[in-house]
């Protein structure tokens, strides 16, 4: 449920991005966070017998040793180690320890008491799903602005994607499994204190982003995107048409692939994209989506498909109700853990 970032022009950033690969294929160490409780508590935590990964499901990293299990906790941003029974927390108040059965008091409220409605990490949106509808959806189409990217406060870097896709949702009500294939186009909104850069691009999981070198992308640009099968079935390769139109310069793309999707959904997605971990989403400030199809119809949307994103790095991207026509939404940029209010297209 999360797309890697692939074209990156500053420097930092490729860094970052470029160090997953090296570590995927290396012996395994500790890092960051994890490499400070375990420098903590050794003899505890023991050796690493696999590379930190993300969790996509709930936001939180994870890393298994020798001794046990380390795990960076989303909410609370609480780096703690467990070996089965007993708990250690590298928290405000220095190294703790309790059993797994109880809780500090500061420890951060349950997912319970936590604003209503789906929060990932990564995804701010809407999308529509074979599991509540019954449907299998074989296009998805829409359109939008291109916002103006800068670094969120505190951050030198910033990152965002506005994309449409099929594919990467929940396979069940309580989100255990998920989707793992996820055909896509979209816009790169990227940023730095030095500038922004802004390109066009595609991908099918689990390959990675392709940047669309043909067109030339720039804010307040209007774009109209669409995917397609166009043969095949579901459970076999088909063949999918991919289009982005850039409705200012007048350019278009288009190209077709194979890929075999489970068309068990479609959506309408900004996103804060991965490179080993989260990144911080760009202040993007409004973006709007219109137009919006999924099997060639208005999709009709409701509140409850909305997709609210809590970004680890403190930022947020509330989203609107859908216009009245059930066929376009806002989503909203924020920063701390309160979401900014976000009018539908239209109000």
């Amino acid at each position: 449920m999360w797309r890697l970032v692939l074209s990156l022009t500053f420097a930092v950033a490729i860094a970052t991005a470029s160090t997953s690969p090296a570590l995927a294929q290396g012996e395994p160490k500790f890092e960051l966070g994890f490499a400070t409780l375990a420098a903590m508590i050794p003899t505890i935590v023991g050796q690493p017998l696999e590379n930190e990964h993300f969790n996509p499901q709930n936001g939180d990293s994870l890393q298994r040793t020798t001794r046990g299990l380390l795990v960076w906790r989303k909410a609370g941003n609480l780096t703690a180690f467990t070996n089965g029974s007993t708990t250690w927390i590298n928290g405000p108040f220095g190294l703790q320890s309790r059993p797994n059965d109880t809780r500090f008091p500061w420890e951060p409220a349950s997912p319970s008491s936590q604003p209503a409605g789906r929060h990932p990490v990564n995804w701010s949106g809407y999308s529509v799903t074979k599991l509540a509808t019954g449907q299998n959806y074989s296009s998805v189409a829409g359109s939008w602005t291109v916002p103006t990217a800068t670094p969120p406060t505190g951050e030198p870097l910033g990152f965002s994607s506005t994309w449409i896709g099929i594919g990467g949702e929940c396979l069940d009500s309580q989100c255990n499994r998920v989707d793992h294939t996820l055909i896509q186009v979209g816009t790169e909104q990227d940023a730095s204190t030095r500038g922004a850069q802004y390109f066009a691009w595609y991908e099918m999981l689990p390959g990675p982003s392709i940047q669309v070198t043909s067109l030339t992308i720039n804010p307040g640009d209007q774009i109209n995107a669409s995917v397609q099968m166009v043969s095949g079935n579901p459970g076999e390769p088909q063949g999918w048409q991919l289009t982005i139109n850039d409705a200012t310069n007048g350019q278009s793309w288009s190209q077709t692939v194979q890929y075999q999707s489970s068309l068990d959904s479609a959506e309408w997605v900004v996103e804060a994209p991965v490179a080993r971990r989260v990144l911080p989403l760009a202040n993007f400030g409004m973006v709007t989506f219109g137009q919006i199809k999924a099997n060639g119809t208005n999709p009709h949307l409701t509140g409850s498909q909305g997709i609210v994103m809590v970004n680890p790095n403190g930022q947020t991207a509330n989203v609107s109700n859908p216009s009245s026509t059930g066929d376009g939404f806002s989503s909203c940029w924020g920063a701390g853990t309160t979401l900014t209010p976000c009018s539908p297209p239209g109000q």
